[in-house]
C-alpha cells in the first residue's frame, strides 16, 4: 500500500458525467420489502461497510451505478438493468435458477460530475471499441512525453485498470479489493467525483457494461432521483430476463414516494416469463447440438 502512496503525478483519462446523463442502480429486496425514500435507493450508510470492496474501504461508502448508454432511450431501462442485476443479484452471482424481487432506480445528473476512467485493461480494450478508442486516445495525448515516462504512465494505468477487472468470487477474502478501493479513495481525496471502470460480470459476455462509483458527497451534490422500479428477476440455466411490476416517477426525491402499477405492456407475469424462458433454453440446447 506504501507504494500506491509513492506515486508520482501521471495523466489520467477523466470521463465527465454531463447534466442530464442517467445512471441506473439495483437493490435487491428482502421478502415483503418496499423501498419508498431516496435514502434507501441510495448509497449505505458508512457504518455498513465493513469490508473493503471494488471502489470502497471499509467505514466509508460509494454510490454504485451504471451508466445509461447514449444510443437507449430513456425509458428503456432492461440493457442497462442487466449490467446493474450482475452485480447484485444473488442468482447471478451464484449462478442460481429462481426469482429474485429488485429495485432498479434511475438517477439524473444535474450537475458535472468528473471521473478516472480505470479502463486499460488489456481484455477489456480487446473486447470493447469505446474502450480501445479511450485507450488511443490516451497514448495520443502522450506523444509529448519521453519514451521512458509514455511507459511509466501506461503501466501504472494498466496496473490500476487491472485491479479495476480482478474476477473476485463471493467467498474470497475481501483484502483482495484493498488496493483499487484505496486507489479510489485518493481519486476522491484529490477533487475527482469517483472511478469509472467496466463490469468484471460482462467480460465474457456479448458486450461490455460500465460501471460507475461515485463518493456520497457527489451524489448527494451532483445526483437527483427521478425514478424507481419494482421488478423481479427469473433466471433458468443462462437465460434470465426482468419483469417490470411498479413504478414510482419521481418527482420530489426528499419526499416519500409510492408505487403504481406499471403498463400492461411492461408487465408479462411469472408464467409467461417461465415459458419464454424455457423455450430460449431449449433453442439454445438445440444450437449447442
Amino acid at each position: 500500500l506504501s507504494l500506491l502512496a509513492k506515486f508520482s503525478k501521471f495523466p489520467i483519462v477523466e470521463i465527465p458525467l454531463n447534466p442530464g446523463k442517467l445512471l441506473i442502480r439495483a437493490r435487491p429486496n428482502n421478502i415483503n420489502e418496499t423501498f419508498t425514500t431516496r435514502n434507501q435507493l441510495s448509497y449505505a450508510p458508512l457504518r455498513c461497510n465493513k469490508k473493503y470492496m471494488r471502489a470502497s474501504i471499509p467505514e466509508h461508502t460509494m454510490l454504485y451505478a451504471c451508466p445509461f448508454p447514449n444510443k437507449k432511450e430513456v425509458n428503456d431501462l432492461k440493457e442497462p438493468a442487466i449490467t446493474a442485476c450482475l452485480e447484485v443479484s444473488n442468482l447471478l452471482r451464484n449462478d442460481l435458477d429462481g426469482e429474485e424481487k429488485i429495485t432498479f432506480s434511475k438517477w439524473e445528473v444535474k450537475k458535472e460530475i468528473s471521473l478516472y476512467a480505470a479502463c486499460f485493461n488489456s481484455e477489456f480494450i480487446e473486447q470493447s471499441d469505446s474502450i480501445n478508442a479511450l485507450n488511443n486516445y490516451y497514448k495520443n495525448k502522450l506523444k509529448d512525453f519521453s519514451e521512458e515516462e509514455t511507459k511509466f504512465f501506461l503501466t501504472i494505468n494498466e496496473f490500476i485498470a487491472d485491479e479495476f477487472a480482478k474476477e473476485i468470487k463471493p467467498n474470497d477474502p475481501d483484502f483482495l479489493y484493498m488496493i483499487s478501493a484505496i486507489f479510489t479513495q485518493m481519486v476522491i481525496n484529490n477533487g475527482k467525483g469517483g472511478v469509472y471502470y467496466p463490469s468484471v460480470k460482462t467480460k465474457s459476455g456479448s458486450g461490455v457494461g460500465f460501471n460507475i462509483a461515485i463518493s456520497p458527497e457527489t451524489t448527494d451534490s451532483s445526483l437527483k432521483l427521478i425514478m424507481a422500479v419494482e421488478g423481479t428477476l427469473y433466471k433458468i440455466g443462462k437465460q434470465i430476463f426482468v419483469d417490470w411490476n411498479t413504478i414510482a416517477e419521481i418527482h420530489d426525491d426528499t419526499k416519500e414516494f409510492n408505487y403504481k402499477p406499471v403498463n400492461e405492456s411492461d408487465h408479462f407475469g411469472k408464467q409467461k416469463v417461465l415459458e419464454i424462458l424455457h423455450i430460449k433454453k431449449q433453442e439454445k440446447e438445440l444450437q449447442l447440438d
